[in-house]
């Protein structure tokens, strides 16, 4: 253990001296991780290409965080954590940090940072927050500060792999530009080896593996552009690039297992976390296709809002349900505004088209036929 106010220090490794098969040794890191975790489906593989992602980072444009979490206590996240400490370059484990130090430290020395409880002290740190969301992209990987007596303005690096660890969900930002692993507690039938701190050995050939890996084909990453699934969006892509780039160079079956961890892992329908207006948008959708109408009058859609079952709409607000206004509030971000002809205010299908196909797509949707003047609202 570091002594208080002493220096950093990362043990070298040296790389191995022989090539590495890379394939051997993601399965090598696969066995390791399942040694000692119980993980999710294709946890392990990811984790294996995260480690990997780690050591060729230099090759990379874009950092995807990795996030273990879990929704309760003693479901294996700091286990899994330790284990991954054990075998990423330059680990440097911390319970809570200031942004200070962490721009700092990382400047220095680009460690590994393995954040654990992140959820706490998340909460309490704005700054934070920036500082590990700018460090997902390297051309914007920096914090700048005021520095020394004289207040001389100074940029400070924040690109490094990181890896945050805590109970329940992260802030949006962050959770975008995050790779999750959703922990659970093992069940009473499932067994997994302890993990002893002071008996890490086994860790040293895995770590001079992925170093000689790494050094041997680190151009050969900077060059990649894999093909990506098109079930992941747009950050996802981003975020798995770097993994599927690596299973690619490796081969031997990696290329089609990173892409199904990919879309197990971080495809969006699995992931996404809806918004309330998204939401309303949605279930919107569900009272057109129900009445199977052109258009609806606010007071007939508000009505069969509020008696869609398990939707908030008929105890939102106060309690008393989703009103005509808060309606009008909801959607008008969307461009999508009530209309009026000779009957009264109405909704037309039509305008939610293009919300739909943006914020919650669905390719069994079928267009009805625009609003006339003897349209039953």
């Amino acid at each position: 253990m570091t002594a208080p106010g002493a220096a950093l220090l990362f043990p070298t490794v040296e790389p191995f001296p022989e090539p590495v098969n890379g394939a051997q040794l993601l399965n090598d890191l696969v066995a390791r991780l399942k040694r000692h975790s119980i993980l999710p489906q294709r946890g392990a593989e990811t984790v294996a290409l995260w480690i990997m992602f780690a050591w060729a980072f230099d090759a990379w444009a874009i950092a995807p965080l990795l996030q273990i979490s879990a929704p309760e206590r003693a479901s294996g996240k700091s286990r899994l954590l330790e284990v991954i400490g054990a075998l990423v370059p330059k680990p440097l484990a911390t319970g809570s940090i200031s942004a200070a130090a962490m721009f700092r430290v990382i400047e220095a020395h680009g460690p590994t940072l393995l954040v654990d409880e992140v959820d706490t002290f998340l909460k309490e740190s704005r700054e934070l927050v920036g500082i590990i969301n700018n460090g997902h992209l390297r051309s914007q990987a920096y914090a700048v500060r005021c520095h020394g007596d004289d207040h001389e303005v100074k940029t400070f690096r924040v690109w490094s792999p990181k890896v945050l660890c805590g109970i329940g969900e992260l802030p949006d930002t962050l959770a975008s530009r995050c790779i999750t692993i959703a922990m659970k507690r093992k069940r009473a039938d499932e067994k997994v080896e302890r993990l002893r701190a002071d008996r890490l050995t086994w860790a040293d050939e895995l770590k001079s593996r992925c170093s000689r890996w790494a050094d041997d084909n680190l151009e050969s990453l900077r060059t990649a552009d894999p093909e990506l699934p098109d079930e992941l969006d747009d950050r996802a892509q981003d975020n798995w690039r770097s993994l599927i780039a690596i299973a690619d160079l490796v081969g031997e079956g990696w290329p089609q297992k990173a892409r199904a961890a990919a879309t197990t892992i971080s495809a969006p329908q699995r992931t996404e976390k809806v918004s309330r207006g998204a939401q309303l948008l949605r279930d919107i959708h569900l009272v057109f296709e129900q009445e199977q109408v052109a258009a609806l009058a606010p007071d007939k859609l508000l009505t069969a809002l509020r008696k869609l079952p398990e939707a908030p709409w008929a105890t939102f607000g106060i309690g008393s349900g989703l009103n005509s206004q808060q309606l009008a509030k909801f959607l008008a971000p969307y461009g999508i505004h009530s209309q009026r002809n000779h009957d009264g205010r109405f909704y037309d299908r039509r305008d939610f088209e293009d919300a739909w196909a943006r914020y919650c797509p669905d390719p069994s949707r079928k267009a009805v036929a625009g609003v006339t003047s003897d349209t039953a609202i």
